[in-house]
């Protein structure tokens, strides 16, 4: 009697185990679908649906003809042409890393950036500005409209001279 006990006692703690692992597994699915939904939400805002970029190579011309062609496609509402670099970004005496994007005045057409940005604001006729996400900003200690300092780029290339 007493080692039946003991079997069904060890068989109670082995089911206890086995559900307990399994709604933790559960959950934790559960928060990493979420997160995914978030940061697909995220990138949606920021980046086109569709990207014409080059096999090899890091540079082509865009011509009147191409942005014609691409605005005649069934579907597209508007293009934008984005030059995209690796950058050393340095303000005051910090240096970060960046990807940046040089953009033309339709890129504000593209996506939804504008309803990201908390401080400041787009402005896409002046070619003397910059927004940064809120790495960038804290890593480089970045100050709103500090006209007297302004932050240097340096773009990283494979040419040699």
């Amino acid at each position: 009697m007493r080692k039946k006990n003991v079997v069904n006692f060890i068989a109670l703690i082995s089911m206890i185990g086995i559900l307990f692992g399994t709604m933790m597994m559960i959950i934790v699915l559960s928060v990493f679908n979420g997160f995914d939904g978030i940061i697909q939400g995220l990138y949606k805002d920021v980046d086109s649906d569709i990207r014409v970029e080059l096999n090899k190579g890091q540079f082509f011309s865009v011509d009147d003809d191409l942005i014609n062609s691409i605005n005649n496609i069934k579907g597209v509402n508007h293009c934008s042409e984005v030059l995209e670099y690796k950058m050393l970004a340095k303000y005051l005496d910090y240096q970060q890393v960046v990807d940046g994007k040089g953009v033309d005045n339709n890129y504000r057409h593209v996506n939804d950036l504008e309803k990201h940005i908390i401080l400041g604001e787009y402005q896409a006729l002046s070619p003397n500005f910059l927004i940064t996400g809120s790495g960038v900003f804290n890593a480089l200690s970045l100050k709103l409209f500090d006209f007297e300092d302004p932050v240097e780029l340096a773009i990283f290339t494979n040419e040699k001279n």
